[in-house]
């Protein structure tokens, strides 16, 4: 593998302690409920369910459970050897278990047969505790042939990985991020989507998880790749967790395309977990969703120096956001944002005239000095773009996300809100927000979750850009 992050060699040492024990710690499972909690996770991937294959979708899993079914477990790293001590885990096995896909206007929601999927965070060796950060969090699945922690969906790196974050500062954001399952939690790191992670080389053909819509698989496809020893390495893509306590979470945005008489409709996407306020209510850790419905025919190539890609300055700009149980999506006033790729800077997102191209959003091929964020998809991109021949680096399907900002894509990487972003070093010189208008009042969007090693911090959190094309209504 061509990267392998720290965080993803201490991930795979607890793993395997769940593959060797957890099935010894079930019949522990509380059967009363107390207060209710949701654990959502997405990302982007390709897969089945039934004898639909779909390809770049919205993938959410589903688990509805309460609090008294968490249970906390310090796992033996080697049950033949206790001298080495025990992982700290938190672990949750019972609940309702679902999955929706979204993919262009279809949405598919099926239900999870019982006692397939759990939910669990590993926090580390016992020894290490107080734990700084979590090693990995997701839905994992109990298959034919054993215990899979990370399929359908492992998380690692990102801020639940903030603890590797040494011996730089790392942001009060990050401190106190919850991570026990119990709690308002929001997460986001390396999507993992992967059976047999502890093998070489991992991610092996995924098993069918049974529903009542027919089998479900989910595969990765955009990955890093060796082509001297013809081995994939790490996923490319970003990955979320959410916890959230209540009876009614609020629901999944469908975001459909745009349907419109425009010469060719394009709807541009963006998510990120972070901190916003919208007419004088903050949201912390809310879930934020980015559109802008425009015409892929108005986009237009820009270049500045090392600065150089495509801009779209067209279309309707709106900003949902999920906290808690509650939606709520304002309409941005007109002329204030625009969407871009940066083929130069490796970064892709929402710019405006208040903020420049950091402001709101900007996902970004973030090299951090921790590992936490870098490897990304928009990273991969912008070097296949501006040097053809390292597409050898990358799996094949990875080259298909090139774009121009015409096409529909899906990109992740290093989520930065900032008015003073500099995108040649990715550090933050001003995190203090600036107004947006909306019909809603002033939006504000922050950049909670950063590192710092002296020169000025930046940004340790993932983010997704996505692009559909819509259908014209004439």
């Amino acid at each position: 593998m061509t990267t392998a992050s720290k965080s993803r060699c201490r991930s795979r040492a607890s793993l395997r302690t769940l593959l060797l024990t957890l099935l010894t710690v079930l019949a522990l499972a509380p059967g009363t409920f107390a207060k209710p909690i949701t654990y959502t996770a997405f990302t982007i991937a390709d897969g089945k369910i039934g004898g639909w294959s779909f390809h770049n979708a919205r993938v959410y899993l589903t688990m509805r459970s309460d609090t008294t079914n968490m249970q906390f477990l310090q796992l033996p790293v080697d049950p033949n050897d206790p001298t080495q001590g025990t992982v700290d885990t938190y672990y949750n096995p019972t609940g309702n278990a679902s999955v929706t896909i979204i993919s262009g206007a279809r949405v598919v929601h099926a239900n999870f047969a019982p006692n397939q999927v759990f939910v669990s965070v590993d926090m580390g060796n016992t020894a290490d505790a107080p734990h700084s950060g979590a090693r990995g969090v997701g839905f994992g699945s109990f298959t034919p042939t054993g215990i899979q922690p990370t399929y359908p969906l492992g998380i690692e790196d990102g801020i639940l990985d903030w603890g590797d974050i040494t011996p730089g500062n790392a942001s009060a954001g990050l401190q106190t991020l919850n991570f026990d399952l119990a709690h308002n939690m929001g997460l986001n790191g390396r999507a993992w989507p992967c059976v047999n992670f502890l093998q070489s080389p991992p991610c092996t053909t995924p098993y069918a998880l049974h529903t009542d819509r027919g089998d479900l698989y989910l595969d990765i496809n955009y990955r890093d790749f060796d082509p001297n020893s013809n081995e994939a390495g790490n996923p490319l893509s970003a990955a979320y967790f959410v916890a959230t306590l209540g009876s009614e979470p609020a629901p999944i945005p469908v975001l459909a395309p745009a349907t419109s008489s425009v010469a060719k409709p394009i709807s541009y996407h963006g998510y990120v977990i972070t901190d916003v306020s919208l007419g004088g209510h903050f949201y912390s850790g809310a879930q934020v969703y980015f559109t802008v419905d425009g015409d892929a025919r108005k986009t237009t190539p820009f270049s500045d120096g090392p600065s150089h890609g495509y801009m779209n300055s067209s279309g309707n700009a709106r900003v949902t956001i999920v906290s808690g149980s509650r939606t709520v999506t304002a309409n941005f006033d007109p002329g204030q944002i625009y969407v871009y790729f940066d083929q130069g800077y490796g970064s892709v997102g929402f710019g405006s005239l208040a903020g420049r191209s950091g402001y709101p959003l900007s996902i970004t091929q973030d090299q951090d000095t921790d590992g936490l964020v870098e490897n990304s998809s928009v990273g991969a991109v912008a070097d296949i773009m501006t040097t053809p021949g390292d597409a050898q680096f990358y799996t094949p399907p990875t080259a298909s996300l090139v774009t121009d900002l015409s096409n529909a894509t899906n990109l992740s990487g290093g989520a930065s809100s900032c008015v003073a972003f500099d995108p040649s070093t990715s550090i933050c010189a001003n995190l203090t927000p600036v107004p947006l208008k909306t019909d809603h009042g002033d939006f504000y969007i922050y950049e909670p979750y950063t590192a710092d090693y002296g020169a000025g911090p930046y940004t340790e959190s993932w983010g997704t850009f996505w692009s559909d094309l819509g259908r014209r209504s004439d």
